[in-house]
């Protein structure tokens, strides 16, 4: 059920194409980082136990994607794929290497399994689907050598289970954060709202989707089907910082130094972004060694702001309130 077939992915993409076709950087300091982690849900597809139907033997009441033999897109409980964003949709799969600096975008095909006859007056259009809605969820951070879980969940007030749910999974061989790109997330159908821009609730409460207005409502059968993606990149929020010391005056900094009752010396502290987001407030703090006291008015930063100029900054560099020195895009 996990592994993706190359007759899934050729329906899969039989069905995007029929959608497609209906009208419609561095400073001499140091830094202190600190990372936020929201765990990510344990779901599989489901609910496993609710009942399947057939193209030929639709359901007889409003209930999403569980028809096994789909002929545009195969097994409907397996909804959730990711792909780059921008490579092809034959590469859509269940999981993919997720690499820092790199977008990815997340697919989540919906359809209203009641037969189309129930849509009319004459059966109370019992099989309108209402308030539907498309939710997704994903982690804030993935650890090395863990797998992430993009969960996309759809659900109808009128349904028979309320929800459903599936996923696709990313991994990374180095810690790294995820980060959904607003405004990206897009309704695909062949209704009037083919093309329409979502909320970015969809990562949080869910949007509602529609096939003529975002209304909620969605008729039963093929013809109203439809997907939603929205994109997200890799970030690693990485630094490198060395520190280095120097007799004053001398220019020759090493990691080490021998100095005597008396002397001065000179400590360069070098911060470079390393990773591939932009990192907001960093904050210089340096602890001195024992039997070293700082000498007041000492302290100067040179960055790409000040043009490698060196300048005066606040002697709270060995503070614990420690220096501000800005914000820093990747190797900035």
């Amino acid at each position: 059920m996990r592994g993706v077939s190359k007759e899934r992915r050729i329906t899969m993409n039989k069905f995007i194409a029929a959608i497609k076709r209906a009208p419609k950087r561095a400073a001499t300091l140091a830094i202190i980082a600190a990372a936020v982690i929201v765990p990510a849900v344990s779901f599989a597809w489901g609910p496993a136990s609710r009942p399947t139907y057939t193209a030929a033997s639709p359901a007889p009441h409003v209930t999403f994607n569980s028809i096994t033999d789909n002929p545009a897109h195969g097994d409907e409980r397996n909804f959730v794929q990711i792909k780059e964003a921008s490579a092809s949709s034959s590469t859509y799969t269940e999981e993919i290497a997720l690499q820092p600096g790199k977008e990815y975008q997340v697919y989540v095909y919906y359809h209203n399994n009641a037969a189309s006859n129930l849509n009319d007056a004459a059966h109370d259009y019992k099989g309108i689907a209402l308030d539907t809605t498309v939710r997704a969820q994903m982690p804030a951070t993935v650890k090395a050598g863990e797998k992430a879980r993009f969960t996309g969940i759809i659900g109808a007030s009128n349904a028979q289970p309320t929800e459903v749910w599936d996923e696709a999974y990313g991994t990374t061989t180095s810690g790294v954060a995820l980060r959904y790109v607003q405004g990206s997330a897009k309704l695909n159908n062949r209704g009037a709202t083919n093309g329409s821009t979502l909320a970015d609730s969809i990562v949080t409460t869910g949007v509602k989707i529609g096939h003529d207005e975002l209304n909620g409502k969605v008729p039963g059968c093929n013809e109203y089907a439809g997907y939603v993606t929205f994109r997200f990149k890799v970030v690693q929020p990485n630094f490198e910082v060395t520190k280095l010391v120097s007799k004053s005056g001398e220019n020759k900094f090493s990691e080490s130094v021998t100095a005597n009752p008396g002397d001065k010396v000179d400590y360069r502290i070098m911060y470079e972004n390393t990773g591939s987001t932009v990192q907001n407030n960093v904050v210089v703090k340096d602890t001195l060694p024992a039997n070293v006291s700082y000498v007041a008015g000492s302290s100067l930063m040179a960055s790409a702001a000040s043009a490698g100029q060196y300048a005066k900054i606040s002697d709270n560099i060995t503070t614990a309130t420690g220096v501000n020195i800005g914000s820093y895009a990747p190797t900035g």
